[in-house]
């Protein structure tokens, strides 16, 4: 190993040196012109010569062998493709060939055997670098000296030395021990021919853009309708704060008087219940169900339409209303019904829909009460209950 090591200094040496002859001090030294005792070229020739001496080696070599697992399956392959939206049922007849591979059987036998030594091969030795002449001491290495030795015409040769006579026999003896997987694959081969009927069942999945005309089923569901209720009714909701309030014909006398929300009353009394208890008559319009004692009036609900904002609700005869709508007055009655599945009571006031909670006034609004000066305003969603 040492050999090939030098050998390798003094080739890269000389590939140096062929690549670049500067005239540095390394070089001048060895040329040496100006001392006439001195020959640097025949001192190259003689440090460059690199005997090699045959010496024998033992080469150890040491192979394991592992197995290696090879497992084939030969199986069935099934492929399914899905699509959806279509389902249709074919029935292919078709005739096949196959020939496939039933099995495989994989065996690994484990063999251990004792080799005979290896050959003993010979190998060289080659002696370190020598020690450039005093005279190159510019030179701060060999590859550096020998470089400069090749530019004036001398380069490393090898001389291979005779090796000794002397006999000298050596035996070894080793025992190699190795693993050898032996793989016995067993392939049996079946050609089949099979005639067969088979049904298949194909799902597809497609998205069509298509004009449908369809004719409608009726339903059994129910519809909502908004109609009078069934008898006479209170209106109760509890959106504002939580509260249970009712809505109450406020009379200040037995001929007018405004739509409010209150609290049932305890008294018993026809004169105070009776302003609780609503209808809706024929034409739609929200009125009282019965007079308040001690008057004999039926009443009904009207609003200004003098404005187009929100406006509180008052009441009035039937007679007296009647009389304003029908002069032109800037009158209107409110509009009354019951929705069929949840029993919202609804209003309407010349387009105004909304029924808000106001200062305890009932007021309708399209804008949510927001022009209304008396308060935050709540919207209402009152529901009958039939009495």
């Amino acid at each position: 190993m040492k050999s090939q090591g030098s050998l390798l200094v003094l080739a890269a040496a000389v590939r140096l040196a062929t690549a670049d002859c500067n005239a540095n001090n390394c070089l001048r030294a060895v040329i040496g012109s100006a001392f006439t005792t001195r020959n640097g070229a025949q001192d190259c020739s003689s440090l460059l010569v690199v005997t090699v001496t045959p010496a024998t080696s033992t080469v150890t070599s040491t192979v394991t062998v592992l197995p290696t697992v090879y497992t084939t399956i030969v199986g069935t392959e099934l492929s399914t493709t899905t699509e959806s939206n279509t389902v249709s049922t074919q029935t292919a007849d078709f005739t096949t060939q196959q020939t496939q591979t039933a099995s495989t059987e994989t065996d690994f036998t484990t063999i251990t055997v004792t080799a005979a030594a290896a050959t003993l091969k010979r190998r060289a030795v080659t002696k370190t670098c020598p020690t450039p002449p005093a005279y190159a001491s510019p030179c701060s290495s060999w590859p550096k000296y020998v470089s400069a030795c090749s530019c004036v015409g001398v380069v490393p040769t090898t001389v291979t030395a005779t090796p000794e006579t002397t006999a000298c026999t050596s035996t070894v003896t080793s025992s190699i021990f190795s693993t050898i997987s032996s793989i016995e694959t067993d392939v049996i081969s079946v050609t089949a021919s099979t005639s067969a009927t088979e049904t298949q069942l194909i799902s597809v999945i497609d998205t069509t853009l298509a004009t449908v005309t369809q004719t409608a089923i009726p339903s059994s569901s129910p519809v909502s309708v908004c109609g009078p209720a069934s008898g006479p009714f209170k209106a109760h909701a509890t959106q504002y704060a939580g509260n249970d309030y009712y809505i109450y014909a406020n009379l200040l006398n037995g001929l007018t008087g405004g739509v409010t929300w209150n609290a049932l009353s305890a008294s018993t009394a026809a004169s105070v219940q009776n302003k609780y208890i609503w209808t809706i008559d024929a034409n739609g319009h929200l009125g009282l169900a019965y007079n308040v004692p001690p008057y004999t009036y039926q009443y009904v609900v009207y609003m200004s339409t003098a404005s187009s904002g929100s406006n509180w609700p008052q009441l009035g005869t039937q007679a007296s209303v009647a009389a304003s709508v029908a002069a032109g007055a800037a009158v209107t009655y409110v509009n009354a019904c019951v929705d069929s599945i949840t029993g919202e009571l609804k209003l309407d006031a010349a387009g105004r829909t909304q029924i808000m909670y106001c200062g305890q006034q009932l007021w309708m609004s399209s804008t949510l009460g927001s022009d209304v000066n008396r308060g935050t305003c709540v919207q209402m969603f009152p529901t009958i209950v039939l009495v």
